[in-house]
């Protein structure tokens, strides 16, 4: 299987510009599950203007994280909201984490605002009150997973349907059909990378909630579960 992966902003585990971006967390985080280590994942930095061809090249796209705000009116955001429409129309799958799965809402009928509860971050607990095929034979009331944000889903698009919600995020994960999958959280993130983030952020945050934050990272978040999870609904859908 061959994913373009959309990065909409440049990050990386280390300081250390060279030890790789967004592309390279996700190869990680899909090689937890078997059948994830066989997917391809080539980069295109879709926060410079660089998407890929809409073809047969691509079983996929990955959609990253940003900085970034979906309501902003920035050419690489209006321009990538346009090249999901017409990926979705071709009904390529699409996965969206974070920024990508506020911008699949936002390009497909939904909207995005900054929330008035302020921010998810730090291990969160995440209900799931829909069960798929693609989350296998065990039937999960819960997961915790890490989130770093404060923009979120507010409306979806028609004929979505959310699957998992936070106490403050009622549309924490959220599918469209057979072929869109959004998640709020960063199942690709892990606990040194996100303490990094808020340390270099810090001054973003409540500070009370960014210390407590700090000490979640030392409870385990299911990310084994969410890599399966989104491996299997890439093979479903293709």
């Amino acid at each position: 299987m061959n994913l373009a992966v959309l990065e909409c902003e440049n990050i990386s585990e280390s300081p250390t510009p060279a030890s790789g971006g967004y592309t390279q967390l996700f190869a990680r985080l899909l090689a937890l599950h078997p059948d994830g280590r066989s997917i391809r994942l080539t980069s295109f930095e879709a926060h410079q203007g660089n998407l890929p061809a809409l073809d047969a090249d691509w079983d996929g796209y990955l959609i990253s994280g940003s900085y970034a705000g979906v309501y902003e009116e920035l050419p690489w955001i209006n321009e990538l909201s346009a090249f999901i429409r017409s990926a979705h129309a071709t009904g390529i799958p699409l996965v969206g984490i974070c920024f990508g799965h506020q911008v699949l809402a936002h390009a497909l009928g939904g909207t995005v605002h900054k929330a008035d509860v302020g921010w998810g971050l730090g291990v969160v607990d995440t209900s799931i009150s829909q069960h798929y095929s693609w989350m296998g034979h065990e039937e999960l009331a819960s997961v915790p997973l890490i989130y770093m944000h404060q923009d979120q889903v507010s409306r979806l698009p028609d004929s979505a349907t959310a699957f998992a919600s936070t106490e403050i995020c009622p549309y924490a994960g959220f599918t469209l059909g057979r072929n869109v999958l959004g998640l709020q959280g960063h199942p690709e993130f892990t606990p040194q990378l996100t303490g990094r983030l808020i340390r270099e952020l810090w001054d973003r945050f409540p500070p009370q909630q960014a210390e407590a934050a700090i000490a979640s990272l030392e409870r385990a978040a299911d990310h084994s579960r969410v890599a399966s999870w989104i491996t299997r609904f890439l093979l479903e859908a293709t």
